[in-house]
């Protein structure tokens, strides 16, 4: 007897849009733990890895445009979205790793509360309070073996 179930269904995230691979290619996620399918998810292959280093060489040329306040703000408002669906992406996390909850979540040893996605919130108010616009810098050091 089959029996189809209905998945989660996600597209390549490029250029700001959902779109399907060129290939046409998609695998199915599976839960280590138990097996059972996750989702369907699109397989990138060169050309839309092609296609997302162009958008994403397009996005840096306004993201660099802007001034850092602004870049702050976009900051600001992805650690909200990354605060706001913390606990949906834990218990995803928890299912594509085969991991228990608890085994996902990181706690900060006084609070013994979930971290809160920092690191953006620290580039925004960094960003904001070192200066109104960045001045492009790109420093090369040799390899040090």
């Amino acid at each position: 007897m089959d029996c189809k179930v209905d998945l989660a269904h996600h597209e390549l995230f490029i250029g700001g849009k959902y779109v399907a691979p060129t290939s046409g290619e998609y695998s199915i996620d599976l839960n280590p733990a138990t097996e059972e399918p996750i989702a369907e998810v699109a397989q990138a292959g060169a050309a839309d890895v092609d296609l997302a280093v162009a958008a994403a060489r397009a996005a840096l040329k306004v993201w660099s445009g802007m001034r850092a306040a602004d870049r702050g703000r976009i900051l600001q408002r992805a650690a909200a979205l990354l605060e706001e669906h913390q606990d949906e992406l834990i218990e995803l996390e928890s299912l594509d790793a085969g991991k228990p909850l608890a085994a996902v979540r990181r706690f900060e040893p006084r609070r013994r509360r979930p971290r809160r996605a920092p690191t953006p919130r620290r580039w925004r108010t960094w960003s904001a309070s070192v200066c109104s616009s960045m001045i492009p810098l790109l420093i090369r050091r040799p390899a040090v073996a």
